[in-house]
């Protein structure tokens, strides 16, 4: 089963809406985005989603649940956020998720962690480009270094 957010993303245009995403969560919570070095099929977005629903119930830090949500947006990027106001992620609960991230890459035959990849908004859709190459495009892409969800509401993608 597809979100609501999907639904609503997938109806849009070119230029995708994430101003709604994670209504709970204040601008400022913190942001992990990990990109996916392919296109996930439904059915492996919709089985990520689930397995980062139950990951972001249970996260915790020092033994203490964390306020928490997750999605996976374009079937290219993990998302989890964090408000931090409520209570800040440790190192340990920041390992955890990392841990988490690469288990489900093993499972799906996914790399997660392939940083000199992007994915670019153009004319001709959402493509991969390598990360050196972006200075030769104009336009926008989809930058998973951004770290608050403020960030990714109102400027994501970013101006290349």
């Amino acid at each position: 089963m597809r979100s609501k957010f999907w639904m609503l993303l997938n109806s849009l245009p070119m230029q995708p809406n994430f101003k709604e995403l994670f209504p709970d969560l204040t601008p400022d919570s913190r942001i992990w985005i990990y990109t996916s070095d392919r296109v996930l099929t439904e059915e492996e977005s919709n089985s990520i989603r689930e397995q980062l629903e139950l990951f972001v119930q249970k996260w915790s830090t020092h033994g203490s649940s964390m306020k928490a949500y997750s999605d996976v947006l374009l079937e290219r990027f993990i998302v989890i956020a964090a408000d931090e106001k409520y209570l800040a992620a440790s190192g340990c609960s920041i390992d955890s998720s990392v841990r988490f991230i690469k288990e489900i890459g093993v499972e799906f035959k996914i790399n997660f962690f392939d940083r000199m990849k992007v994915y670019a908004l153009t004319s001709n859709g959402i493509l991969q480009v390598p990360y050196h190459s972006l200075k030769e495009l104009s336009g926008q892409y989809f930058d998973p270094l951004i770290q608050t969800l403020g960030d990714l509401r109102s400027n994501w993608p970013v101006s290349v």
